[in-house]
């Protein structure tokens, strides 16, 4: 996607990150930035195009997630790209005008969204999880 810099938004610590080490090593070894316990809040959109995300700190007390108060910031973005969890917070999106298959992210051919900038992988897009999960309608789409 010709990026200049990337960074991952997690909202639980390092320890509870589903994705595997040696892919975490890969991205810090290809200076992605990871920012732990923190968790999107919203899209911050003018005119169609992704200029920041807000975010807000998270704390796990007890096995329960929590925001911590006064601790909202910016990132800077032009671009998102949703890539790990098993589904998306269809809440949150919809919310920034994000277009749905039922409870997954619609997506083009280049797992585009309808806003400019803004990308689905896997799991959480309609057009792949179809691919995943051995959908014969999608089957030729997969390929």
């Amino acid at each position: 996607m010709g990026a200049k810099s990337v960074t991952i938004v997690y909202r639980r610590s390092h320890k509870k990150m589903p994705a595997r080490e040696i892919e975490l090593n890969e991205a810090l070894k290809d200076g992605t930035k990871i920012i732990y316990n923190t968790k999107v809040v919203e899209a911050v959109v003018e005119n169609e195009k992704i200029k920041s995300i807000k975010c807000i700190k998270t704390e796990q007390i007890n096995d329960v997630l929590q925001d911590i108060k006064n601790s909202e910031f910016n990132i800077l973005a032009d671009s998102i790209v949703f890539a790990i969890g098993l589904k998306p917070n269809k809440e949150l999106l919809v919310k920034q005008g994000i277009k749905f298959e039922g409870n997954l992210i619609k997506v083009n051919e280049e797992n585009k969204t309808n806003i400019v900038g803004v990308f689905a992988r896997w799991r959480c897009n309609a057009k792949q999880s179809n691919c995943l999960h051995g959908n014969k309608r999608r089957k030729k789409e997969c390929s």
